[in-house]
């Protein structure tokens, strides 16, 4: 039996779409399709009908007719073809109409296998940008965790420095009260001055034998007036310096107050950039929600294939059962491979599955450590496209 010749069959994206030869049954040679001319007819039709009528216009002309019933040789009635030849032409063009649907079916399932390809990488580079997105939004996540650090950190100082201007307030408040009292003291000594100098003013008026005493005691109340009011003024002086401590309070006290609210408004800013934080890993949720669904389409599509695979290996035992056995198993063979790149290619979406769950595994417990979540340089590569 004649070797099964390998027949072109056109790429994906190509123009030529037609196959350009087919294999002869009785010959066992790939034999070319006729060419076809801008109107549809065969060119070698086109070239025998002007023969033709080149033959007709010489007969015409020389006067002799070459289409005689005389010249006419009777064909030989095909008995043999009739009688059994028949039925295998019938079976032999059906079965080269079956091999011809079988290449096409073929074809189709090497382009849907191409674009399921194309669909693994597009998936492949949407959670490439979706990891890139989860670093981002973890980076941010970190400097609030920061900011709202720094702010409590402000606040505690803030409260430390409120107890100490407390505490001073209380120092100062003690020390008026103390001049207060100083205060009172004096006015208190000053009028006992007042009432002695009139006693002493009145003893002097009744006796002279006492005016010397008198006038040296009245000396003394002089020195005692005189220090009496250099108490009061050094307790005016103390007066100042307690209102002076005073307003310098208030003045941290109002400060204090101001970095209390600023340590507010920067702890609601972090409670907001952490509600940002939880939507946007919501929305990486979603993302891998869809990514979920579209892998199950592709493994809904890869089920379709092997079903038609599995047809396409039934049809070729039941071809295997007539003369082109050969032509049936080298179709086999190529189903076989279709199918072995299938299964290539529904094992790497496996893998991709599973690093997908690592993946989804690492984000609920933290930043990953290594592998596909750190760039495409540290991830295994896909099995090379065999077209």
């Amino acid at each position: 039996m004649a070797k099964a010749a390998k027949v072109d069959t056109p790429r994906k994206g190509s123009e030529d779409t037609v196959p350009t030869a087919a294999y002869s049954l009785r010959s066992g040679r790939v034999l070319p399709y006729p060419k076809l001319d801008g109107t549809g007819r065969s060119v070698n039709a086109r070239s025998r009908l002007e023969k033709e009528e080149v033959h007709e216009l010489v007969s015409v002309n020389t006067g002799t007719n070459t289409n005689t019933e005389e010249q006419q040789v009777p064909e030989k009635p095909d008995t043999e073809l009739k009688d059994g030849g028949q039925f295998v032409l019938d079976i032999t063009e059906e079965m080269r109409h079956r091999q011809v649907k079988l290449q096409m079916k073929i074809q189709r399932l090497r382009e849907r296998t191409v674009g399921l390809w194309e669909r693994g990488d597009h998936y492949k580079l949407k959670l490439h940008n979706a990891l890139a997105e989860r670093r981002g939004w973890a980076k941010r996540l970190k400097m609030a965790e920061e900011n709202a650090e720094r702010a409590e950190e402000a606040e505690l100082d803030a409260l430390a420095e409120k107890s100490e201007v407390e505490e001073e307030l209380k120092v100062a408040d003690e020390r008026a009260q103390r001049a207060e009292e100083a205060e009172c003291a004096a006015k208190m000594e000053v009028e006992e001055m007042g009432e002695e100098l009139k006693i002493a003013e009145g003893r002097a008026g009744r006796a002279e034998r006492t005016w010397r005493a008198a006038k040296a005691q009245q000396a003394a109340v002089e020195s005692r007036l005189t220090e009496a009011v250099e108490q009061i003024g050094r307790a005016e002086e103390a007066e100042r310096i307690a209102n002076a401590e005073k307003a310098f309070m208030k003045e941290r006290w109002a400060k204090a107050v101001e970095q209390m609210e600023r340590a507010e408004e920067a702890e609601r800013a972090s409670k907001a950039g952490m509600a940002e934080m939880e939507e946007a890993l919501r929305r990486m949720e979603e993302r891998a929600k869809n990514a979920e669904e579209a892998e199950r389409a592709a493994k809904a599509e890869r089920t379709k294939v092997e079903e038609e695979l599995r047809e396409a290996e039934e049809r070729a035992e039941e071809a295997e059962h007539t003369d082109l056995a050969e032509r049936m198993r080298a179709a086999e063979e190529k189903a076989t491979r279709a199918h072995s790149e299938m299964m290539r290619y529904w094992l790497a979406l496996t893998k991709e599955k599973r690093q997908v769950q690592l993946l989804r595994e690492e984000l609920a417990n933290g930043e990953p450590e290594a592998g596909f979540a750190q760039g495409p340089e540290f991830c295994e590569p896909l099995p090379e496209r065999p077209f």
